[in-house]
């Protein structure tokens, strides 16, 4: 393990000492203070190996940014997972804002602007994955840079930890160990991404949306979660936990807009089509299943309900 050279204070840095060394550490950033009270003291720590690099932050208020200038002047070879370990945190990047406590993560981005806002004392680790890695291990998942990782979700717990013993054993991991370690990095991040997370607009927004691709596509027999996913632009696993923080499974939501779209049909005097030809109109491909699922979601048969919605209509 080599700290980065000068970066590795020994007593605590005042503001503009702390500034130099951020953007020595992380790159080209955009650093103003923030009225936390008090003087500033902070300090920053880089430690690496041939194949994991952290940096350790520690500060008082002030706010972290980048525009499209400074992400123009680097390479933005890197993506940056960063674990806050003391304090709060307000991270926003590429419409994703993420409301930072102790235990939480962010993936952020060098290659987008980015604007971090700290408020009295915090620390934060940040381990620096290389960029070709990163975009490998999420060819099948949409990644959300600037999104928060919970800390209390499963995934997000299990990633935090491994962040904090790989920084921890740094010193005393042979390059393979270190090798394995980024890898099992690379290997959970997708999925605690897709952990669970509280609801919230942009949630409610992919679950209308979700929604509308359901309705627009009842008619196709083969409709499932697998072709909402992809037309979403969520994994599977984003979908099942999305559907499920609101009570919900997608092949129960499919099931019941089919069934509510054939008792319509059932109901309508001027619906000249058989019952049959109904069910598979709106996606049904045996009738039997159709019939039963009928009868357990209205309580009746579909000839039944359509005789009594017929003689009601009279």
């Amino acid at each position: 393990m080599q700290p980065v050279p000068g970066l590795a204070p020994a007593a605590p840095l005042d503001f503009d000492a702390w500034r130099t060394s951020v953007v020595s550490a992380c790159g080209r950033f955009q650093i103003e203070p923030a009225g936390s009270g008090g003087a500033f003291a902070g300090s920053v720590l880089c430690q690496r190996d041939g194949t994991l690099a952290f940096t350790a932050l520690e500060g008082r208020g002030a706010r972290v940014f980048r525009d499209r200038r400074d992400v123009a002047a680097e390479d933005g070879k890197y993506y940056f997972l960063v674990l806050q370990r003391s304090g709060r945190a307000c991270m926003s990047q590429a419409g994703e804002s993420a409301d930072l406590t102790p235990g939480d993560m962010v993936l952020i981005d060098a290659c987008r602007p980015c604007d971090f806002r700290y408020d009295t004392g915090w620390s934060q680790l940040s381990c620096h994955l290389p960029r070709t890695r990163v975009d490998e291990a999420f060819r099948h998942v949409r990644m959300r840079p600037g999104a928060r990782i919970a800390g209390d979700s499963r995934l997000g717990a299990l990633l935090g930890h491994l962040v904090l013993d790989a920084h921890a054993g740094l010193a005393h991991f042979a390059e393979h160990e270190s090798a394995a370690v980024r890898q099992a990095l690379l290997a959970l991040l997708p999925s605690a991404f897709a952990d669970d997370a509280p609801a919230s607009g942009s949630d409610a927004a992919r679950y209308r949306r979700a929604l509308a691709l359901i309705d627009e596509r009842l008619v196709d027999p083969a409709l499932g979660p697998t072709e909402i996913a992809g037309a979403a632009g969520l994994s599977l696993r984003q979908l099942h936990r999305l559907f499920a923080r609101h009570g919900q499974t997608v092949a129960r939501t499919i099931q019941e807009r089919r069934l509510e779209r054939c008792a319509h049909d059932l109901g309508n005097a001027h619906c000249p089509r058989s019952i049959t030809t109904i069910a598979f109109f709106w996606g049904f491909s045996d009738a039997a299943h159709f019939t039963r699922a009928f009868k357990t979601r209205y309580g009746v048969s579909p000839r039944d309900y359509r005789s009594t919605a017929r003689q009601a209509g009279h």
